[in-house]
């Protein structure tokens, strides 16, 4: 696995940990000509389904083209440890803001709101259901909101909304009731 004081990952210097999620981190990385990216790395040992998460998560982010979905730059499914690149978005969690704030809505919430529809919408026009729709996996900076984590996304054709083992995808907090009722994600799911 990937640990603190192992700092590259391929071609990647490894600056600071990020993010984490299940089975891997997210790192703020820089390569020999300067350029900085969020690089996932997977850091548990790769089994099927992790690397099966991780070529879905690739796929999608390289089909959707939006300035409110996280850009794909590159990846290496293949070395130890996998890994994607993508577009170092400079910001915060949306779930951090929305923790830190106070007050009740103002218009930055609803700007946030507007541009993950627009990045959804990006996605669905891609034939790509996210299936985890959350503000902890969306980036605000002061001039947009970005949907990341696209490790649990699907093709729309793919009416799959259970893992193997029968558990439910997504987050059960920010799940619609289509999924809890156990019907397949799709593009209202996602809204």
């Amino acid at each position: 696995g990937v640990t603190v004081s192992n700092r590259r990952v391929g071609a990647w210097e490894l600056l600071a940990r990020i993010g984490q999620g299940s089975g891997g981190e997210v790192h703020r990385a820089r390569d020999a000509q300067g350029r900085e990216v969020a690089l996932k790395v997977l850091t548990l040992p790769p089994d099927a389904s992790m690397l099966r998460r991780f070529r879905r998560e690739m796929a999608a982010l390289r089909t959707i083209d939006d300035p409110h979905v996280v850009r794909y730059v590159d990846h290496d499914l293949e070395a130890r440890p996998p890994w994607i690149a993508m577009e170092l978005v400079a910001g915060s969690s949306m779930a951090g803001e929305i923790r830190a704030r106070t007050g009740g809505p103002d218009a930055r919430a609803l700007l946030w709101l507007r541009d993950l529809g627009r990045g959804l919408a990006a996605a669905h026009r891609a034939g790509i259901v996210h299936r985890d729709v959350k503000p902890g996996n969306a980036v605000v900076d002061r001039t947009r909101a970005v949907l990341i984590d696209f490790g649990l996304s699907r093709a729309e054709t793919t009416t799959s909304h259970l893992t193997g083992s029968g558990a439910l995808i997504g987050s059960l907090l920010y799940s619609a009731p289509e999924q809890l009722d156990g019907k397949p994600a799709g593009e209202r799911t996602d809204v």
